[in-house]
């Protein structure tokens, strides 16, 4: 069994109020006398279900498009339901001794993705979005072989942060301070969904923008 834990990509989706808004248009129309439908879009590569690129902070970090294609596989996933963390930080404690040696992936469900249908203007609430903590941040980069990290709200930093122009989360998970290493971040995942699952193996489908620092994606679970 398979479920897709990314949103459809649609101009109405809640985002963060400061990103330039996904457009449709349409540049012909079967229903006007034309012989095809064809479509332009207009994308911001952090809108939506997306991964940051390590290049989105890390001006030496690697494009989405440089991306090896094994690095978009994961096999080892665990998932944390912390749902009851609408508004606050995630912090060390939260996530304890859960990641093992060969965990992956981490999937985080905080409580605020049930926002996401229904409440969509609560959902992109600075006060409601919960952010990872630093020492966290500094934990996974340092002590597990994490490859990525998934979460069900709009930005793993605090969003008090990324309106003064800093973005310290980032910089450690994308290897701003670690060279050699770097977690891709999964922003906006539709976590709930997949909760309860016991997980196989977690594709997901990045679009292959040229020298770009991100890019909406799709993520395939495959459940047991």
């Amino acid at each position: 069994m398979y479920k897709i834990i990314s949103y459809i990509i649609k101009p109405e989706n809640p985002n963060y109020p400061d990103n330039s808004k996904t457009e449709f248009t349409s540049i012909c129309k079967i229903k006007n006398g034309d012989f095809c439908n064809t479509t332009k879009i207009q994308l911001y590569t952090h809108n939506d279900t997306h991964v940051d690129a390590p290049f989105h902070f890390n001006i030496n970090g690697t494009k989405i498009s440089e991306i090896e294609p094994s690095d978009f596989f994961y096999n080892n996933i665990v998932t944390l339901n912390m749902n009851s963390k609408i508004g606050k930080e995630i912090s060390l404690f939260d996530v304890g001794d859960s990641i093992k040696k060969d965990t992956d992936m981490l999937l985080i469900y905080s409580g605020i993705s049930s926002l996401w249908d229904n409440s969509p203007d609560k959902f992109v609430m600075k006060k409601n979005q919960p952010w990872l903590s630093k020492d966290l941040a500094e934990y996974l980069i340092k002590n597990t072989n994490l490859r990525a990290i998934g979460v069900d709200f709009m930005c793993v930093d605090n969003l008090d942060d990324i309106s003064n122009d800093k973005g310290p989360v980032h910089d450690i998970l994308l290897g701003l301070n670690e060279l050699s290493k770097s977690i891709y971040i999964y922003e906006d995942v539709n976590t709930k969904l997949i909760i309860n699952d016991k997980i196989n193996r977690i594709y997901a489908f990045p679009m292959l923008l040229y020298g770009l620092d991100g890019s909406p994606v799709t993520m395939v679970v495959e459940i047991l």
